[in-house]
Parts: structure tokens; C-alpha cells; sequence
């Protein structure tokens, strides 16, 4: 059974060489059957006596690779100074032809395209004249080019700029930013570049970003084999949320083939129906092919000519999408109608970090930069206005120095918390509202963002109208023991509200709450 695969192989090349891999393996089974074993493979010690162990071998890589660096350093100075050179000319037209034949040199010289050369130019200048010391650390052999290349493109956001501020806000990026270079790998160091780069640009990125939304569109690209690529360029917390809500649809339905093998048709699996052959069965689909189908579905399903209703604001977030857009099979496993096209709300998970300065400075005043996960650095303006329309956030207490995660607590109150603040307060806690506590939002007296604890000796309903009063007008309140509510006016004027158990005439009542 041994030779099989053997004489299979050359078989298939040459009936004679077929032969001779068969003797062979004979020969060698009957050298074994009368003790003659093959030699045993060189142990680590023999491998080590010929110079061949893996230090000395990693030790020979890590040379290649420091010599290969240099040169890489060497290959970037050169191009840098080919541009120096093409840019000597005073008359502008002809500098412009200068450094047109200086990229065209360059790139027949390293067998390149044009336009990988412009690339490559301007990368080496960048290095060269604006990151002098990141391209010490290449020459030396601190840095990979792939690690440059993170640098000087995140670099652009800071500026290009030779005047005296934006050279000193370069020399900050990169002194931040080598330090993670010289530890991390390039595409670790990528987002963390991009939050220093944030930190450091020249325009802020809620201008950026209002720029940027301007040139969202929608575009097809054509592909061969009957396939192409829809490409939707707009913002990334939307674009991420949609991806999110496409793979919580595209779950279901695989959650939904798994419990029932049959396709929409009721045919067993392992059949196909008529006229399908080479169609592929429901329970084969990838995630990213169902992912795929909800899509399509989600956008083909809508009534045609029926106007588009622009979402703003905080309903942006609790968009609605049409039933018929989850795939037919998970709509029937769910018993939906395929045809109904009420639309259930749709509510996507994506992950934003906000930094406690973006929270409570001033509007542009932070030095924070908020950040979705999984992208990157985003307008803290979107940011607060996304996590002032979530219902819950966590807090997360890091080191100042290392950044590292303290500990982590929840904005959101407990049951319990919920059910003893609607026994204690009974109605809104402005003076005067008697709004119901089931109408009334749960708010934090001391921010939670300011250091306020998620404690009942910290919480208060408040009505809607008075909750957004005290969070943008001088009222201000501060809760005393017993949930003493002492509200100080714009005016300076003070109005204490104390809680119904406060009340001589309410405390031997019994009351019931809503559980």
C-alpha cells in the first residue's frame, strides 16, 4: 500500500521512470525486512557541529536583514537626491520637465512603472528632508521600509511645511511615533500613527471629515465573468455599522441552514432542482457570500420609485431596513411574510473610544482623538453625538503613562438601581415637574464622564426637558444624602427638591412600583 502513491505520481510522467520508483521502494522494504534500517536523520547536535543550528542561523538573517535595511536607506537617499537634483531649475516649466525625465529614468532603470516611481520619489524626499531621523533608524537597521512607509503617510496629515510651526509639530510626531515603531510591527504601528498624526494635524479632522462627506457617492466597477464591485464611499461609522448589520443578518440565515437542510423549494439536500445545475446550495454559502445576498436583497427588495426619506440626527442610528432584506430562507424559518414590507428597526454594534478631555472640554478644545474600532481616528464631534444617542457606554479607567486598561465600569444602572430610584423619586426631580419616572430619563448628578459614580446616591430622574436643561443651560444640581436634590439657577438662586420619602405625609404609606 506504500508504493501506491509512489507509482501512481510517476505513472502520470513516465511509464519507466514508474517502474524504477517501484524496484526501488522493493528494494528498500527488503533491506528493511532483513534489518538493514535507513539512516536516521541528523540530530540537533550533528546539525549544530556543521554550523547549521537555528541561532546561528537566524543570527545570519538578522544580518541580512540589518545589511538589507541599510541598503534600503542607501536606495532612498539616492532617489532623494535624483529630486533635489530635478528641481534645481529656476524656470518652472522646465523644472517640471526636469523631474519628469528624472521619473522616467527611474523607472526604466528599476524596470518600474511611472507612477510606482512618483511613489517612490516621494517617499524617499519626504524621508530625506522632513524624517531625518527615522531614516537614520533605517540605515541602521532599526526599521523596515514597510515601517517608512507607515511614518511618512501618516506624516501627512501634520503637514509638508518648512515654517518654523509645522517643523516643530513634525518633530513631535515623530519622536511619538518612532518610540511604537521601534517596538511594534507596521501594521500595528498603523493605527497608532494615525492617533499621534491626529493629534498633531494641521487641520482638525471634524473640518476634514465635513469636507470628506461631501464626495460620498455610489459606483460600480466591472469585473469579469459577469461580476462587479459596488462601491459605496461613505462615512465610516456608517459604513462599518452596515457591515455589522449584514453580518448579523448573514448568521441568522446560517443559523437557519444549519437547523433546516432543505433550500426555499423544500428539495432535500444533496438534490437540485431542475435547470440548476451548477447553482450552489444554500447550506454551502460562505459568510461573506451571505453577507453578499443580504445586500442585494436589503436594496433590490424596496419599492422602486419611492422617494429616499434622509435620516438625520439620532434617528440616523435606529435606521429601519426592509423585512423582505433578510434572505428568503432565514424569513421563513423566522415565519415571516417574504412579501411584508413593514420595516423593523435595525440597530448595528460598533465600538467608539472617546477620551475623557473629548468629553468634557470645550467644543475643539480636546487634545484627545476619538477612535472606531477597527478604523481608526474619527471626528469627535460624530462621536459624541453617537454616544450621547446610546443607551449604554463603558467607562475605561487607563494609565496615563502606558495606556493600559485600570479597570472598567458601566454607565448603565442595574434593575435594582432602576427599581429603588422609582420608589425614592416617583417623578421628575426638578422643582415644580411631576412628570412620571416612566417617562423620565435616569440621569447622573456628577457626570459620569467627570468621575460620577453609577450609584443611587448619584442618579435622579429627570423629565427629558429638564434633563437636556441641565446638561446645556446654568442649571446646575447637586444630590445630598438621601437623594436631596439642591438645584442652583442661572440666577445663583438655590431650590432644594427632596424625594417623596422626604415627605412627612409620605412616609408611612405603602407604595407599589413598577417591577
Amino acid at each position: 500500500m506504500r508504493f501506491a502513491p509512489e507509482l501512481t505520481t510517476c505513472g502520470k510522467q513516465n511509464i519507466n521512470v514508474a517502474r524504477l520508483c517501484f524496484t526501488q521502494h522493493m528494494i528498500q522494504t527488503r533491506d528493511i525486512a532483513q534489518g538493514d534500517r535507513p539512516a536516521a536523520a541528523p540530530s540537533s547536535q550533528a546539525r549544530s557541529a556543521g554550523g547549521n543550528s537555528l541561532a546561528a542561523l537566524t543570527d545570519a538573517l538578522e544580518e541580512n536583514v540589518r545589511k538589507q535595511r541599510a541598503l534600503e536607506a542607501d536606495r532612498l537617499n539616492l532617489i532623494s537626491q535624483v529630486v533635489a537634483w530635478s528641481q534645481q531649475e529656476r524656470d518652472t516649466s522646465r523644472r517640471e520637465l526636469e523631474y519628469r525625465a528624472a521619473r522616467a529614468e527611474i523607472a526604466a532603470l528599476l524596470r518600474i512603472s511611472e507612477q510606482r516611481a512618483e511613489r517612490e520619489m516621494s517617499l524617499a524626499y519626504d524621508l530625506s528632508e522632513q524624517y531625518p531621523n527615522t531614516a537614520q533608524a533605517l540605515a541602521a537597521g532599526q526599521l523596515d521600509l514597510q515601517h517608512v512607509r507607515v511614518i511618512v503617510e501618516a506624516g501627512y496629515l501634520v503637514g509638508a511645511g518648512d515654517d518654523e510651526e509645522t517643523t516643530s509639530r513634525r518633530s513631535h510626531f515623530e519622536a511619538a511615533v518612532l518610540n511604537i515603531a521601534l517596538q511594534e510591527t507596521p501594521n500595528r504601528l498603523q493605527p497608532a500613527a494615525r492617533r499621534i498624526a491626529e493629534h498633531w494635524a494641521a487641520t482638525p479632522i471634524e473640518e476634514r471629515h465635513l469636507l470628506a462627506a461631501k464626495r460620498r457617492t455610489v459606483t460600480v466597477v466591472s469585473h469579469d465573468d459577469g461580476m462587479a464591485d459596488l462601491i459605496a464611499h461613505i462615512s465610516a461609522v456608517d459604513a462599518n455599522a452596515i457591515r455589522e448589520h449584514l453580518t448579523d443578518i448573514a448568521r441568522a440565515s446560517a443559523r437557519a441552514m444549519a437547523k433546516d437542510r432543505k433550500d426555499p423549494s423544500g428539495t432535500a439536500e444533496g438534490k437540485q432542482l431542475p435547470g440548476s445545475e451548477g447553482s450552489e446550495h444554500p447550506a454551502k454559502l460562505s459568510l461573506d457570500q451571505l453577507r453578499a445576498d443580504a445586500l442585494r436583497d436589503l436594496l433590490l427588495s424596496s419599492p422602486k420609485g419611492r422617494p429616499h426619506q434622509p435620516v438625520t440626527g439620532d434617528d440616523s442610528r435606529n435606521s429601519q431596513a426592509p423585512s423582505a432584506g433578510a434572505p428568503r430562507l432565514q424569513r421563513e424559518a423566522k415565519g415571516e411574510n417574504v412579501d411584508a414590507a413593514s420595516p423593523p428597526k435595525v440597530r448595528a454594534h460598533v465600538e467608539i473610544v472617546i477620551p475623557f478631555s473629548a468629553l468634557t472640554a470645550d467644543a475643539g478644545a480636546s487634545e484627545g482623538v476619538c477612535e472606531l474600532r477597527g478604523y481608526g481616528p474619527m471626528s469627535s464631534t460624530e462621536a459624541l453625538r453617537l454616544a450621547a444617542a446610546s443607551p449604554t457606554w463603558n467607562r475605561v479607567f487607563t494609565d496615563d503613562a502606558t495606556g493600559g486598561v485600570i479597570a472598567v465600569d458601566r454607565y448603565r444602572p442595574s434593575e435594582q438601581m432602576r427599581r429603588t430610584l422609582a420608589a425614592r423619586d416617583g417623578h421628575c426631580r426638578f422643582p415644580g415637574c411631576r412628570v412620571p419616572t416612566r417617562r423620565c430619563d435616569i440621569d447622573h448628578t456628577v457626570d459620569a464622564a467627570r468621575g460620577g459614580s453609577t450609584a443611587t446616591d448619584n442618579l435622579a430622574h429627570l423629565c427629558r426637558g429638564h434633563h437636556t436643561l441641565k446638561h446645556h443651560s446654568d442649571w446646575q444640581p447637586t444630590q445630598g444624602p438621601g437623594g436631596v436634590l439642591t438645584w442652583k439657577s442661572p440666577t445663583g438662586r438655590s431650590y432644594t427638591d427632596r424625594p417623596r420619602e422626604h415627605l412627612p405625609e409620605r412616609r408611612s404609606q405603602v407604595r407599589f412600583t413598577e417591577a
